[in-house]
């Protein structure tokens, strides 16, 4: 066990690689600490593959519900939910002007 702002974290090193564990996770926002950049990539892609059930995710969206995400947290939870999935490039769409100003800025 590894100590971290007095939260115990479990993790066994293979290679390189961390291993972490949905429960630690959820239990460390539910006590308000911000998550770190491998964490969130973690629970985005282990969902998407499956791997996490839903009623851990639902867990973890409640805690962030109550303790909500810093600015760091929401950007890296943003960027790996848009590339989970497939990206539509909108660039070349045309457009009026109104529609510009109401959707790009």
């Amino acid at each position: 066990m590894k100590e971290f702002r007095s939260f115990a974290i479990r993790s066994d090193y293979i290679g390189r690689k961390m291993h972490m564990r949905m429960y630690d996770i959820i239990d460390k926002k539910k006590r308000g600490q911000e998550l770190t950049e491998q964490e969130i990539q973690y629970v985005i892609e282990g969902y998407v593959k499956e791997e996490i059930p839903d009623y851990q995710v639902a867990a973890w969206l409640m805690a962030i519900f109550f303790h909500g995400l810093s600015d760091h947290e929401l950007v890296k939870m943003t960027e790996y939910m848009a590339k989970s999935g497939d990206m539509v490039d909108l660039s070349k769409i045309q457009c009026c002007n109104k529609c510009r100003a109401k959707f790009f800025t």
